[in-house]
């Protein structure tokens, strides 16, 4: 018997043993996000696809991170930041 594909976002280790994943069952988090160990995700965030977060990152309510985007070890994303895609009407010259 295949064991079922498991739901849920890919859970990356830690660095540091011991760092637990804390994610608020009011959260919205992609299957295809990695989020690593000892991230906090705050009540009504959304993580969308292609999101990587690295390990001890901290993110407020409300939040929302749209694909691709990577954030890195320990950092803090405070209430209502919206990160990613660009916002509509706005235009990016690279």
């Amino acid at each position: 018997m295949v064991a079922p594909e498991t739901k849920g976002p890919k859970v990356v280790p830690a660095p540091a043993a011991g760092r637990r994943r804390m994610i608020d069952a009011r959260a919205v988090v992609s299957p295809q996000a990695e989020i690593a160990a000892g991230v906090e995700i705050g009540p009504f965030s959304i993580i969308g696809p292609n999101v990587s977060i690295g390990a001890g990152t901290w993110i407020g309510p409300h939040v929302v991170i749209n694909g691709p985007t990577r954030i890195g070890a320990d950092n803090k994303i405070y209430q209502f930041a919206s990160l990613g895609r660009c916002a509509p009407g706005q235009k990016v010259q690279g």
